[in-house]
């Protein structure tokens, strides 16, 4: 049976996330048959008890994963891309219209503009990214290709296509985006950061699309009087940057900070995990490294192998791709339980669990990490 006789005829991401975190909710209170479900639908967790899977500390990537395989996919990805590609005829075509710099906090606002309206969607993104979509648009060439020219080009060196962008979704005020790249009568789909999205749509001269319900959250007109975006806008784009540090618990944004002067003081272009997991460490008070010392972790340990397996780099300026994921996954685990500020407790879970990396390796080493998350 096909996966898509399973699900109802209009389905609806929105509650299919929802019964995701209704299953970790009830994993998390112990119930019996949540344990049973992970078990059936997940089979390297067959043949374990009830006392094995409590002491995983499943995430709600787990529970999605077991969601979309009761509905017959092969995992929450190929759900997703179903369902979206269920409304894609209600898909809205947009423009790159430009790239706003708030010269005071050096924020990028990437700003798409619906065709043949005067609604926009504006999505605050990195520096690099912003940087190369407004190069770009304003017809700069370099010698050396960017890296979205130079994904592009791959791509036409193997027959394929970009054949178009689309910005799919916006949770707790993160976007998400999809890439269709077409070669020969096959199509492929790639979940990706809107920002790396419409820079390679902008290179290869792809289509942009959005969703239309995520214009119907984030979208906003622009005020004739003020040439500034409406109140409308207020929970997009740079006000988003705002709102999640609204949602960020005292000791969480102290982390932040500890961990962009912990990679500062390596030279590094990028704040890495291990730089997050140096900083929680370094704060003996903080929930999460209470919660190390209750589960037998050495915190001077934990500190001295970082410090040997890191190395240096150039100045940083960002967030690197993972510690990105790294901060979103503890974004969804506050978002989770209940919605409140984001803690050290969040972004220890969301450490623990990455499937890569050394924060996350020392972390097993210390009893804590429990593998794939």
């Amino acid at each position: 049976m096909p996966p898509s006789s399973i699900l109802p005829a209009r389905p609806n991401l929105e509650h299919l996330r929802n019964q995701a975190k209704d299953l970790l909710k009830a994993y998390r209170s112990g119930d019996p048959s949540a344990l049973t479900r992970f078990r059936a639908s997940l089979p390297r967790y067959s043949m374990l008890t009830d006392d094995d899977l409590r002491r995983l500390s499943l995430s709600l990537g787990d529970a999605q994963r077991v969601v979309a395989a009761e509905y017959g996919f092969p995992n929450w990805l190929h759900m997703r891309h179903y369902v979206e590609r269920k409304d894609g005829a209600n898909m809205i075509e947009m423009t790159v219209d430009h790239v706003r710099v708030n010269r005071s906090t050096n924020i990028r606002t990437m700003v798409l503009k619906e065709k043949g309206s005067d609604r926009y969607l504006p999505i605050w993104i990195g520096q690099a990214e912003g940087d190369a979509i407004a190069m770009r648009l304003e017809g700069q060439e370099i010698p050396r290709p960017m890296t979205h020219r130079m994904i592009d080009t791959m791509i036409r060196d193997m027959g394929g296509e970009v054949e178009h962008v689309v910005v799919s979704d916006i949770v707790d005020d993160t976007f998400f985006a999809i890439v269709r790249i077409k070669n020969g009568d096959e199509a492929i789909e790639f979940d990706t950061r809107p920002s790396d999205a419409i820079a390679l749509a902008v290179y290869s001269g792809a289509p942009v699309f959005a969703a239309p319900d995520v214009l119907d959250k984030a979208g906003a007109e622009i005020d004739p009087e003020t040439g500034e975006f409406s109140p409308r806008a207020m929970d997009s784009a740079e006000s988003v940057q705002w709102h999640r540090e609204r949602h960020m618990s005292e000791k969480f944004r102290a982390v932040l900070e500890v961990a962009g002067m912990t990679a500062r003081g390596m030279s590094r272009y990028e704040i890495e995990p291990e730089d997050l997991l140096m900083a929680l460490v370094n704060d003996k008070d903080c929930t999460a490294a209470k919660s190390l010392v209750e589960l037998g972790a050495n915190l001077e340990r934990i500190g001295e192998r970082l410090r040997s397996g890191t190395e240096s780099g150039e100045d940083p300026m960002a967030f690197s791709p993972r510690s990105q994921r790294v901060l979103e996954a503890a974004r969804a685990e506050a978002s989770a339980f209940g919605g409140g500020a984001i803690g050290t407790e969040h972004l220890l879970r969301a450490l623990a669990t990455a499937d890569d990396g050394l924060a996350s390796e020392v972390l097993r080493e210390s009893g804590v990490g429990t593998g794939e998350g």
